[in-house]
């Protein structure tokens, strides 16, 4: 399964990547299942990508946002990632990503990763528009489950779709602006 990070790696949110990447790393010990795709704009530090570019994880760097979409419209699974601890964690507490609606809209299984109190994760998991992982321990859970079950990929991917088109329709933002 291909999963795809695409997104910045500031304020914590590289750690968070870097214990995906272990968790799939360990998941391949016995046969390659899964591949971790990291596409951004931040270079990572040193100690940080020896994490993410190892094994079944690889750190691509920067690409434009047309290649973007494409992208993650091949990906299997795409991640959405917060910061887990430190003051990192609460930086992101108030905000909504646009990536959110670019993942939604293509209907693809999103895994996202986070505290349960910052907005994107309550409102995703509000929405069940994703499969959800709070901790290390729950991010190699998650992982597990969809690599064992590949049938949440379509079931994920359905509920992403439905939850853009019932709240992200631009005719529907538009009225409620207004």
């Amino acid at each position: 399964l291909k999963f795809v990070y695409t997104g910045s790696l500031i304020i914590g949110r590289d750690k968070t990547i870097a214990l995906l990447a272990n968790s799939i790393n360990d998941l391949n010990k016995n046969g390659i299942k899964a591949e971790l795709y990291i596409y951004s704009q931040t270079t990572p530090t040193d100690t940080i990508l020896k994490q993410i570019n190892s094994g079944s994880s690889h750190f691509c760097g920067k690409v434009d946002r047309k290649k973007t979409l494409e992208i993650i419209r091949e990906a299997d699974v795409v991640v959405f990632a917060e910061a887990l601890e430190g003051k990192s964690a609460n930086v992101a507490r108030l905000s909504f990503s646009t990536k959110i609606t670019d993942y939604l809209s293509c209907g693809k299984c999103i895994l996202a990763i986070g505290n349960d109190y910052i907005a994107p994760i309550d409102y995703l998991q509000r929405n069940d528009a994703a499969i959800i992982a709070h901790n290390s321990q729950e991010i190699r859970e998650k992982t597990c489950d969809i690599i064992n079950n590949p049938s949440l990929l379509d079931t994920y991917g359905q509920k992403a779709f439905s939850c853009a088109v019932k709240k992200h329709d631009k005719q529907l933002v538009s009225q409620r602006f207004i």
